[in-house]
């Protein structure tokens, strides 16, 4: 292999790595952490500890094209709340901690220049830390009868991509891009039947910055326009089972920035004094430069299961 194919392959090799842990992030994140347009009042809280699995059979490129040279797994174990802190004001975070693993075939390993330590190939790479920490808040105005909410989330990385180091580092799979991004969310919603349905949409904007936690990769992502939107109905007192839609698509196509269509069931089962279980399946039938099920699979991207604790 010639250097400049060389070096257009490790390129692909770390965006790659990036790209996969990004949709990690923001598939289980969605199923764990969506707040919708209802604000809770001051005092009353919502808490969840969710475990989620994502699995990648390969990447779809920028062009269309599907490779499976890598397989992902991605286990996230995360942390999420909502505070209502004044009147119409209502503040979250969300905490993951994630363990990824890339298993790649021999003939993506030989296409490498250099072997690991000790001059022996890796087959399967796996790295532990914390992930993608996001921080926001939403405002209900008091204008609008309709539920409504306007939402402003951060995303702090808690890691650097630059990390691990050595001669293989580049065949850990990261938690995400490792740079700050801000998102804008304009959400909207109400409950008809006499409560037994409900449903709401959600549109927003991306702005991803060029802010490095830790060591600065020195790639630019484009802005994204984002939607999401979700219907539920309620089969019990206190039970609901719902269905979510969530789109990220950027406003460019650079090569590197995941954009997606993912979509599946969620359930929630209370069980009583405010405690509930929660599980959510997400499968992804369109993506551009992110990791995907296999061609033909049923496209089977993430799961996740919790429990969750409220005070309305």
């Amino acid at each position: 292999m010639g250097k400049g194919a060389q070096v257009r392959y490790d390129l692909g090799m770390k965006s790659r790595r990036l790209l996969v842990g990004t949709l990690l992030f923001w598939t289980l994140l969605t199923s764990t952490a969506q707040a919708g347009p209802w604000t809770r009042e001051p005092g009353r809280w919502y808490f969840k500890l969710a475990q989620g699995l994502f699995i990648a059979e390969g990447f779809r490129d920028s062009n269309g094209t599907f490779t499976s040279d890598t397989t992902y797994r991605g286990w996230n174990t995360s942390a999420y709340g909502e505070v209502g802190v004044v009147d119409g004001v209502q503040a979250q975070l969300y905490v993951p901690f994630t363990i990824g693993e890339n298993d790649f075939d021999s003939d993506s390993i030989l296409r490498l220049s250099t072997p690991c330590e000790g001059g022996r190939l890796a087959l399967s790479t796996q790295r532990r830390t914390f992930g993608d920490a996001l921080v926001g808040g939403q405002w209900s105005t008091p204008w609008l009868s309709l539920p409504h909410a306007v939402r402003v989330n951060a995303k702090l990385p808690l890691y650097s991509v630059g990390e691990p180091k050595g001669l293989c580092g580049d065949l850990f799979p990261q938690p995400g891009d490792g740079q700050v991004d801000l998102d804008l969310w304009l959400s909207a919603g109400d409950s008809i039947a006499d409560g037994e349905l409900y449903l709401y949409g959600e549109l927003g904007h991306r702005f991803r910055t060029e802010l490095y936690f830790g060591e600065d990769m020195g790639q630019a992502f484009a802005d994204t326009f984002l939607a999401f939107g979700q219907v539920g109905w309620q089969l019990l007192e206190g039970s609901f089972l719902m269905l979510n839609l969530n789109y990220a698509l950027p406003y460019e196509d650079d090569g590197i920035t995941k954009g997606s269509l993912t979509l599946g069931p969620a359930f929630y089962l209370g069980v009583g004094d405010g405690f509930a279980v929660e599980a959510a399946l997400d499968f992804t039938p369109w993506a551009r430069n992110s990791a995907e099920g296999r061609p033909g699979s049923i496209y089977w991207t993430a799961a996740t299961i919790g429990v969750s604790h409220k005070v309305d």
